[in-house]
This record gives C-alpha cells, structure tokens and sequence, in this order.
C-alpha cells in the first residue's frame, strides 16, 4: 500500500476582543465609506454590504448606507443589479459565478462611484479531517483538535482562507483569520492542524477552504497585521482596499473547499 506524505502544519493564532480600539488615522470629521464585497461559488451568493464610519477600527458607530447603486459585472459583460435587502445590505439571486472569470463590482453612493476587481479561482478539494485529543500545553488548552488534509495544485499560486465552523457557527472570523499562501508548498500535500479552537465529543466540524485571489488576499493580510499591532504602538496603514476612490473594505470572490466531521470520544 502507498503512503502519502503530508507536510504538516500547526496553525495558532491570538483571539482579540471586539472592544479593542486602534487608531488607523480616520476621525469622524473624515468618514469613509466601506464595502465588503463577497462572491462565492459554493454556495452560489452575491452580497455587499456599504457603511460610513469615522474611525474604521475603532468603537463609533457605523452609519448603514440605504439607497447605494450596486452593480456586479463579469468579463462578458452580463450585468446584474444587487438589490437592498435591509439598510446597507445589497444581494442579487440572479447570479451565476463562473470559475476562472473576472468580476468588477461598482458602488455609486452620493454620486461618487467605487469601483473593484476579483477573480473567481478555482476550488480546492478538502480530501480529508480528522480529529483527536490533544493535552495542553504552554497557552494551548487541553481538548480535541480537528485537522485538515489537501492537496495544493502544483505550478499555480494559491491564496487560502480556513474558516472553521464549530455546530454551525463561525469560530474565526476577521479578529481571527487563518489565510497563508502556498509559496513554500507549491504542489505539495498538506495537513493543517489549527489551534485554539476547541472541540467535545458530539461537535460537529465544518471547514470551510477558500481559494482567493491576489487581491483579497493582500488585503485580509494587512487587516490582520492591523489588528495585531500591539495595544499603544502605531498601526502600521490602513489594510489594503481593492477599491477605487478611497473606499475602505474589499470585494472577493473565491470558491469553497468544504467538509464536515462529527467529533468522536477517543475511548470510542
């Protein structure tokens, strides 16, 4: 029988409270508008969100922008408008994402137009989880860990994001995002083991693995250099939009690796 070699990886990452303020130079008598566009393949769903903030990171509130133009084209030219769904909240149900198509998503609020670019990549196949008991140690609690198995495709640079669903509800979203890129794996079989987040036998794990573009990407990397600067330094520059005319925010399209594991006492 063939063995297949695996390179393995442990991930860990610092949870950040919600409450934590950093300065990225915005005040409220500069507000800026922010987007956060996404387009996905699995499932297929189309949705914006645009908002008006003085302080991107910081505890003012954020003001919802109603009765924004939203339009999302590809590289075809085939159009479809996103509708207003609730304040500062835009879908459409008439969108078909195609792999390996450019998408451009243009906003109009108060007359002033913003406009970004994504491609949709396409999927990579989560061959396998599993899951065991692992004991504590240093800042790790004691307690069951799920791993990831897949294949990077060789010869093509990948951008990845986990998300990491724990009985169907996200467990790291943007205060802790696991994204990597596959610059020392090209082509290579890879088992990612990520902490910190805990299981119990009877938990149902879902992982999520997305497949960015360059762009995304750059800009979830400089969102999470932002928010782990230290408490009293300097944030390092606002993270990266891809949009135009001085939006905050990113649009991204990417498709989705998925697969589920019930977690399973040990003594099972």
């Amino acid at each position: 029988m063939t063995k297949i070699k695996y390179i393995s990886i442990l991930v860990t990452f610092l949870l950040f409270s919600c409450e934590k303020v950093i300065d990225v130079n915005l005040n409220e008598a500069n507000p800026v508008i922010v987007i956060e566009g996404n387009l996905t393949k699995t499932p297929v769903s189309v949705e914006v969100k645009i908002s008006r903030t003085g302080s991107y990171f910081g505890s003012a509130p954020v003001t919802k922008i109603s009765n924004a133009s939203v339009l999302l084209e590809d590289d075809l030219g085939a159009r479809f408008i996103l509708d207003e769904l609730e304040k500062g909240l835009y879908k459409s149900r008439n969108v078909h994402p195609q792999i390996d198509k450019n998408y451009k998503l243009s906003v109009e609020v108060e007359g002033k137009i913003y406009e970004a670019f994504s491609k949709l990549n396409p999927p990579v196949t989560i061959d396998s989880l599993t899951s065991a008991f692992s004991e504590g140690f240093a800042f790790l609690d004691a307690g069951y860990y799920v791993t990831i198995y897949f294949e990077d495709p060789a010869e093509v640079k990948n951008y990845y994001q986990l998300k990491i669903y724990k009985n169907g509800k996200l467990k790291n979203d943007f205060d802790n995002l696991i994204i990597f890129d596959d610059n020392l794996f090209d082509g290579q079989k890879l088992e990612i083991q990520p902490r910190n987040i805990l299981f119990i036998p009877g938990d149902t794990a879902t992982i999520e693995l997305n497949s960015l573009d360059k762009n995304a990407y750059e800009y979830f990397k400089t969102f999470q250099e932002v928010i782990s600067t230290n408490p009293g330094s300097a944030a390092p520059a606002n993270p990266n939009s891809n949009f135009t005319n001085g939006a905050l925010g990113y649009f991204s399209a990417y498709s989705t690796g998925v697969k589920s594991i019930e977690i399973k006492d040990i003594a099972e």
